[in-house]
């Protein structure tokens, strides 16, 4: 199931969120953690909803689109994010920078390099492609 939605496209406005936030944020990442992409999204949108778009979800967003073999779309958002940590704290976030990268040049590092990147990014030592077509 595509778990990307449009109105994921727009720049956040802010990079940083408060630590309530932060919590909620923490339930969606063990989802991802445990492969629940789709739940964890949902928590993701419920964030958006009523917080608004910033750097730090789009990250968490990205993590999970891309095990979800988004990639373009986890890109994306990786970009953006960098963005609002550029226009809120003056510089790149060096974290996103390297996830557009390995991201970008995934058909060129090998599938099982690939998935060693993957294995990080679900934070999953278990994780294997949720599809057939793994890059």
């Amino acid at each position: 199931m595509k778990l990307f939605k449009n109105k994921y496209r727009t720049k956040p406005p802010k990079y940083d969120i408060p630590y309530a936030i932060n919590t909620i944020l923490l339930e969606g990442q063990k989802l991802k953690r445990e492969g629940k992409y789709e739940e964890a999204q949902k928590i993701y949108d419920l964030i958006l909803d009523y917080d608004g778009a910033s750097g730090i979800l789009y990250i968490a967003m990205a993590k999970n689109l891309a095990c979800n073999m988004e990639y373009d779309n986890a890109i994306l958002l990786f970009q953006l994010a960098n963005q609002a940590c550029l226009d809120e704290n003056g510089v790149q976030d060096e974290n996103c920078l390297y996830h557009i990268q390995q991201l970008t040049n995934r058909e060129s590092m090998g599938e099982e390099n690939f998935l060693k990147y993957m294995k990080s990014i679900a934070g999953n030592p278990n994780y294997d492609f949720p599809y057939q077509n793994n890059c």
